[in-house]
């Protein structure tokens, strides 16, 4: 879900891509949060495994998306 609106419901193949866009939230469910790489824009995620809650599912807002946003490891 996207501010509130279900924007995709079924499965993604192994190495497709698929790119949402909302202004204030996403609600997401995982089968498999292993194998699942995410960004927001243009940043990449944590592992979902690792990720706090079930990482099959997960709420991500404005105002809370930096707490799954991967550390930048320095040069």
């Amino acid at each position: 879900m996207a501010d509130g609106d279900t924007i995709f419901k079924g499965s993604i193949n192994r190495y497709q891509k698929k790119e949402w866009n909302c202004q204030n939230s996403f609600m997401v469910n995982i089968g498999n949060p292993k194998v699942v790489t995410g960004f927001i824009n243009d940043q990449k995620l944590k592992p979902w495994a690792k990720l706090p809650k079930t990482a099959n599912y997960l709420e991500i807002k404005l105002e809370n998306y930096q707490l799954f946003l991967e550390e930048k490891k320095a040069p």
